[in-house]
């Protein structure tokens, strides 16, 4: 007899145990928790870089990493607009691509100044380089293809700054960039 009443006491407890985790089981898994997604080291560079704010007599920032070609105007907006160049960005995002050894970002601030009677490149200048020399050979090349549209029908301004910010990713292993290290150093 005492045998029998714990027998039923037991299924009560498993029966009432499995009933509580059945229902608060189904009431979590209702509940999608939504990770929080881990930003690229990509997504942290651009933020970084277009938080900075704007120096005096900026009016353009370039964003530029072997995937994008982002250009925000920060300044002028009236009286200067950046033509966009697909191909051209498309091109030079590839040039950037070959760079991809490292996870790195650099960035600078170039001044440029242009012709007032058609608005084409008359002289780049590095107000504050990116401390690459080659990044930053690459980006004053790249510079000279740029063209701007001027709303009013004059040049304007004849004089600006652009800041330029480029990042890297790492695409090789660190045994790999020491034998494309050696082939350079031999």
């Amino acid at each position: 007899m005492k045998l029998g009443k714990i027998l039923r006491w037991e299924s009560w407890v498993v029966f009432w145990g499995i009933s509580i985790l059945f229902i608060f089981g189904c009431k979590s898994s209702g509940k999608t928790e939504k990770k929080p997604v881990e930003k690229t080291f990509f997504d942290v560079s651009r933020e970084r870089f277009f938080a900075m704010p704007p120096m005096e007599e900026e009016v353009f920032q370039v964003f530029i990493t072997s995937d994008e070609f982002t250009v925000k105007q920060v300044s002028a907006q009236d009286a200067i607009e950046f033509q966009h160049d697909e191909k051209g960005n498309i091109a030079f995002r590839k040039v950037i691509e070959k760079y991809n050894k490292i996870e790195y970002f650099a960035h600078g601030v170039l001044m440029l100044e242009l012709y007032p009677g058609n608005g084409r490149l008359k002289r780049i200048r590095f107000i504050n380089p990116s401390g690459v020399g080659e990044i930053d050979k690459l980006i004053s090349e790249d510079v000279t293809r740029w063209t701007y549209k001027f709303p009013k029908d004059y040049v304007d301004p004849l004089r600006f700054n652009v800041r330029y910010g480029v990042a890297l990713r790492k695409e090789i292993s660190r045994d790999e960039a020491v034998q494309e290290l050696k082939k350079y150093t031999r």
